[in-house]
């Protein structure tokens, strides 16, 4: 039986509650935190309905004080975190000449000053294990930015920067850094844009990211270097026709190249994840 503890953020709706379910059946102790009490309710009911072990805690993303304690509730529960996936995130869609001031506030305590919260919260309990790994949900709109998405690139590519920074800092420690990007997926926050805008998008579901998020925490990290590079530019170079948008970043693959191979680390720090 799998005794990994993960906590989740956003694990009421969305990837996260895809997130939830899709590591419990594969026997991870799944901790959902967010503010709905009732969507929680309703997860871990699901989760436990199928023999899986989850608990939900609530938490406000805008809280420090709020985090803190969440984080320390799954501690006492399970006496350990083994995976962190910082996954809650909102959006504000318009232009940033008229993006309300509180709204560019709310967006970036939520999808950046939240993880860097939980991520130090964390951090003592993995470093007193000697292991763990910390996964970033992110976005394309952290790795390329869009009209009407000022406050929400904004907290993505920042939280892309934390990332890689906190993967550097932690190499060789046994704790791994990691961030998914994913494109348009159908969840609520599809919501926010107009529906000319949704329409031609190509969108994933989130059992899709799950998948992926799931594949992360159990990639093989003695897996031969080359191989994975030929097989990213082959993925680069074929149409990518009912392929998955997702894009997944690995702090111990940036490390090997960091000090060798800076002019071209860009091209290697990105393992596309076809599902």
């Amino acid at each position: 039986m799998n005794n990994k503890v993960v906590f989740l953020t956003g694990g009421n709706r969305g990837i996260g509650r895809a997130t939830a379910i899709l590591l419990a059946e594969h026997g991870y102790r799944v901790v959902i935190a967010a503010r709905d009490s009732t969507a929680l309710e309703a997860v871990t009911r699901e989760i436990q309905s199928r023999q899986g072990r989850c608990i939900a805690v609530n938490m406000d993303l805008t809280d420090p004080a709020s985090i803190k304690q969440a984080i320390q509730v799954a501690i006492r529960h399970f006496d350990r975190i083994d995976v962190l996936i910082n996954n809650a995130g909102i959006l504000y869609y318009g232009p940033i000449a008229n993006t309300p001031p509180e709204s560019w506030q709310k967006v970036i305590a939520t999808n950046l000053s939240a993880p860097f919260l939980c991520i130090q919260e964390v951090l003592p309990v993995m470093q007193a294990q000697g292991h763990g790994h910390i996964i970033n949900i992110t976005s394309h709109a952290g790795l390329y930015a869009f009209p009407n998405l000022g406050a929400y690139s904004a907290s993505k590519f920042g939280l892309i920067g934390l990332s890689q920074s906190l993967g550097r800092e932690l190499h060789n420690t046994g704790i791994k850094v990691s961030y998914v990007c994913p494109g348009a997926v159908n969840t609520e926050m599809l919501d926010a844009f107009p529906d000319e805008v949704v329409e031609p998008m190509q969108r994933d579901r989130p059992e899709q990211v799950a998948q992926c998020i799931y594949n992360t925490i159990n990639y093989n990290n003695t897996r031969r270097r080359l191989p994975r590079i030929l097989e990213k530019i082959i993925r680069r170079i074929l149409p990518r026709h009912n392929q998955s948008q997702i894009e997944v970043w690995h702090s111990w693959v940036n490390s090997i190249f960091l000090f060798v191979f800076i002019p071209i680390q860009t091209l290697l720090i990105t393992d596309l994840v076809l599902l």
